[in-house]
């Protein structure tokens, strides 16, 4: 299973992608598969949220 998350904005202040808004593919055990502008669904499970930001360490404790 992959998840796709669509135009999400990326923190890292370390990294060149800080603050650019992109589409991220996932494999179901977190690994990056592909970063890009725009990827299409597939197969993957899209997550289209509003205000949608990503960053490391962020879980969600519920």
């Amino acid at each position: 299973m992959r998840i796709l998350f669509k135009q999400a904005k990326i923190i890292d202040p370390a990294g060149p992608l800080h603050t650019q808004t992109k589409d991220i593919l996932m494999d179901i055990s977190g690994k990056i598969i592909q970063i890009s502008d725009q990827i299409e669904t597939g197969d993957a499970q899209a997550v289209e949220l509003p205000k949608l930001h990503v960053a490391r360490g962020w879980i969600d404790m519920k």
